[in-house]
This record gives structure tokens, sequence and C-alpha cells, in this order.
């Protein structure tokens, strides 16, 4: 089983397919825009779930964060385009991808990536944002 720093790892690294969008698989205090930096969820892992397999669950979340400086519309559309289920921006349809393409290999069994549950402003570094969380589960 791969401890929890490998599996933030592996989600950053999955991420690599999205051109413009800075990964980080914790925070370093000076992230660019935009940027996703992968968080586990504290009190979130289960032993032997049974709904997906065998073993241990982790729960992660991609907080996303996209500058506000060229604009609302520009901000939403760069933020809608990673919450979108599909697209060549999509959390979703990369994460898919790198575990099809054996990414998650000996780090996770399953993967799955769950609707956004936050969609506002915010602010990183002191800077104003856009923002919005994608949990995802792996189970390992």
């Amino acid at each position: 089983m791969a401890d929890v720093a490998t599996m933030r790892r592996t989600i950053q690294t999955a991420l690599d397919g999205i051109s413009g969008l800075r990964r980080y698989d914790k925070p370093v205090g000076n992230e660019g825009l935009p940027a996703a930096i992968v968080f586990a969820l504290p009190g979130r892992t289960r032993e032997h779930e049974t709904d997906q397999s065998d073993g241990e669950r982790w729960d992660f979340v991609v907080e996303l964060h996209v500058g506000m400086a060229q604009g609302m519309d520009r901000a939403q559309t760069l933020l809608d385009g990673y919450i979108s289920t599909s697209g060549s921006a999509s959390i979703n349809a990369t994460i898919d991808a790198a575990f099809d393409d054996g990414d998650f290999s000996g780090v996770a069994d399953v993967v799955k990536v769950h609707p956004f549950i936050q969609y506002g402003f915010s602010s990183l570094n002191e800077v104003a944002t856009l923002r919005a969380d994608v949990p995802l589960t792996l189970w390992s």
C-alpha cells in the first residue's frame, strides 16, 4: 500500500496532462495561477470498505484556484473547464485517463472523481481567486 505522500504526488502527476495548470502535491506558499493543490482530507480514511475494494479508502481534494486579474468571464471559463466531466482541461477526464494508462499502478486499485463541492471567491497567497474543490477517492 502506498503512503499518503505518494498518493498526493501521483494525483499531482496525473494532472500533468492539463496544459497551463500548475500542479502541487502540497501547498508551497508561492503557487502560480491557475493552480491545483492536492490535499488529503482529514479523518476520511476507512479500512476495508466494501463498496469498491477490500483495501483502504483515502479521500483527497484537488483545490483549484484561478486568478481574476483578466476578469471574471475568463476566470469562470477556465474553472468551468477544470470541473467539467470531459474535455482537455477536465480534472475528471484527466484522472480517469491516467488511471486507465496505469499511472496509479501500485498506488491505487480504484480511483473515483466526485462532483465539485465548492465554487466561489477565495484567495491564494493574498491574490483574489475563483476557486472550486474537486474531491476524489483512492482505494488501495
